[in-house]
């Protein structure tokens, strides 16, 4: 966030190169001006909180949205790094200003908004992130609409992407390892198992978790190139951990994989997620596409035993379903994926809206390409009047775009 500094609170400077501060009125909506005057009063040092309640309140919220701000104002502060607002009678906004309106929209908009965040329960959890998030609660409740902007500054990234816990901050640090077995489970589907005394004590025991995996770019240039993969299988005691890799016909981690050799170095970063069964609930719905089987595999063998699965995936054949723990209790269906076929919501739609789920509350683990995801979702929450808070959806990838990142990914 340092990365451009700040100018002075009343106007930019003539001899910026880059420019960081823009007119308040030509950058913001009415609304977005009232809200970002506020939090600049909400500073303790400026002594008019009580002005800058008033103007929250006239905007439309409650006395627990003007709450959530004023713990947003306070967290302004605390974040990593801190986030600076301009002054009182600024007539500009600064590029952090935006980033922070930019922030609050996307998380109001996400499909995945009514899932509360994990990390905010968490020990360490980053207070920035968590009071943009009640923020965003507050003005999706008082029908507060922001606009959608892209960030004048190319290449600059969104505060809930920047900020985040020192947990997480530690977990991204490189740790080497090594490729000490290779097992080929389908035509489609390999199995690679790293190990390193690096990797003690790093990950968790908990299904659905991932890592990022820095490997040689697929033999071709000598470079190095990171993708995220979930933890299929993790062993503690021997310090190694299990990847499924999906073999497709692109993509440079697709083909290092389909190469990779018993000691091999590569270097993973970012153990992240993991999924929370409720073993109180009497069944869970699991469904995704090919990419998303390691980390269906994995979340069947965590299941209770008394617990009833569905299993509804899209593969490129049947005999993918290879992969799948045989369980008594669950229920799998399929859909063949013709060759050469786009993904399309059809595939898989289709085949979850021709699934009869059982009686009473369940759960719902959910991950495929980012519209499939979208689609499914939206026939759960609309046609099968499925609580959000039932449902956990991931794109686990976008078509056309590399290394796609979903913040509900965690």
């Amino acid at each position: 966030m340092n990365e451009t500094p700040l100018l002075n609170q009343t106007a930019p400077a003539a001899t910026s190169t880059r420019k960081t501060v823009w007119p308040l009125n030509t950058q913001c909506s009415r609304v977005e001006q009232r809200l970002l005057t506020a939090l600049r009063s909400l500073d303790p040092k400026a002594g008019n909180q009580d002005q800058a309640k008033r103007m929250l309140e006239l905007i439309g919220l409650d006395s627990d949205g003007v709450t959530a701000f004023v713990h947003l104002r306070a967290a302004l502060g605390l974040g990593q790094p801190a986030v600076r607002l301009l002054g009182l009678g600024a007539s500009f906004v600064s590029v952090d200003e935006l980033d922070l309106l930019a922030s609050l929209n996307r998380l109001t908009r996400s499909e995945s908004f009514d899932a509360r965040l994990s990390t905010q329960a968490e020990e360490g959890a980053n207070p920035l992130l968590a009071a943009l998030h009640d923020c965003a609660v507050v003005l999706r409740a008082a029908g507060i609409t922001l606009r959608q902007r892209t960030l004048p500054l190319s290449g600059r990234r969104y505060l809930e992407h920047e900020n985040i816990t020192t947990r997480q901050a530690a977990s991204m640090a490189l740790r080497q390892a090594t490729v000490c077995r290779v097992q080929q489970l389908t035509p489609h589907m390999r199995r690679i198992t790293i190990s390193g005394a690096a990797i003690t004590g790093y990950l968790h025991d908990r299904p659905g978790q991932w890592v990022k995996l820095f490997a040689p770019n697929g033999g071709t240039d000598g470079g190095r190139v990171g993708r995220a993969y979930t933890i299929r299988h993790y062993r503690p005691q021997q310090d190694e951990f299990d990847i499924d890799c999906v073999l497709h016909d692109s993509g440079p981690m697709s083909r290092w994989a389909a190469a990779a050799t018993v000691g091999q170095v590569l270097e993973v970063s970012g153990v992240r997620g993991g999924f929370p069964i409720d073993a109180e609930l009497p069944w869970i719905l699991l469904a995704g596409d090919q990419a998303a089987m390691p980390a269906i595999a994995a979340i069947m063998e965590a299941l209770p035993a008394d617990m009833q699965a569905k299993v509804v995936l899209e593969v490129q054949d049947d005999v993918e379903l290879d992969c799948l723990p045989a369980l008594a209790a669950a229920d799998v269906q399929f859909v063949a994926r013709r060759p050469g076929r786009r993904t399309a919501p059809g595939g898989l739609l289709e085949l979850i809206r021709g699934t009869a789920l059982p009686d009473g509350p369940g759960q719902i683990w959910l991950a495929a390409e980012a519209s499939v995801t979208r689609a499914v979702r939206n026939h759960l929450l609309i046609d099968r009047l499925i609580p959000a808070k039932r449902i956990h959806s991931v794109a686990y990838w976008k078509r056309g775009e590399q290394d796609h990142a979903d913040l509900a990914a965690g």
